[in-house]
Parts: structure tokens; sequence; C-alpha cells
């Protein structure tokens, strides 16, 4: 961790990122943050999926499984990426080639992820259009409920 005085970063930044690699140090403490907010939704998500039994339950709860494991291997690597390139003669260019190559898997993962969401969003909203019980009980659609 750096600490910075209260007259401000020291002039020889250049010198102390040579020296340690700041930005791996960053990516990892923001990475490891948002893994850990990704699996404690994931794990609200599916106790909330747990009171239904259907169809969309399913295919809502493998997606968001599937994608959060890819996106999550895709992060561990992502933030980690100095450790799995130890070897490399500069580390810098190969832990950000590395990153660079994993982003994709990344996106994948997420995207699938929140398409498990949007999924079971959509399929709460059709099942209330069409359950017939819209003139009885309104809900949130209803203007008189604001």
């Amino acid at each position: 961790m750096v600490f910075v005085t209260s007259t401000g970063p020291t002039p020889q930044i250049k010198t102390l990122r040579a020296v340690w690699p700041l930005e791996d140090e960053i990516t990892y403490n923001v990475a490891h943050w948002h893994m850990l907010a990704c699996v404690a939704a994931s794990a609200m998500f599916l106790l909330y999926l747990t009171e239904f039994c259907n169809r969309a339950m399913y295919i809502s709860g493998w997606h968001l499984a599937v994608g959060g494991t890819v996106a999550l291997a895709g992060a561990f690597v992502y933030q980690l990426s100095p450790m799995f390139v130890k070897g490399a003669v500069d580390l810098a260019a190969a832990s950000s080639g590395l990153k660079k190559a994993v982003l994709p898997v990344l996106a994948v993962g997420l995207a699938v992820s929140f398409a498990s969401f949007a999924l079971f969003t959509l399929w709460l909203f059709y099942k209330h259009l069409t359950s017939g019980k819209r003139n009885q009980n309104p809900g949130f659609f209803h203007i008189s409920k604001l």
C-alpha cells in the first residue's frame, strides 16, 4: 500500500512504479471486492429462486451458475495475472497480455450471469401480465398505489 503524505505524492513516483507495480496491486484490491459482491448477489438471487418451482427457475439458476463460474475464474486470472506469468522476462508486459486475453472470457461470463437476471425478470413480468388478476390486484402498475 502506498501512503501519500500531507505534502502530496512523492516526486519519484516513476521509480516507485518501476520497483513495485502499483497497477497490479490496485487491480487485486478492487477485483477481490467485486468478486465477493458477485458471489453475495448470486447467493441472494439463488435463494430467491428457491421460492419458485418452474422452468424459469432452472434456466435462470443454471445460467447464473455457469456464467458466474466463468466470470469468477476469469476475474481470478485477471487479478492474479502477475503470478501466472512469473517466469516472464518482462513481467508487466506479460501480465498485461494475459489480462487482455482473459477479458473476453470475463465478459462472456458476466453477460450470461446478467442474462439470467434478465430472463427471470422478464418471466415474472410475463406471468404478471398473463395472470388475469390485473384488475383485482394491480400491484405496482396502478397509479393510485404510487
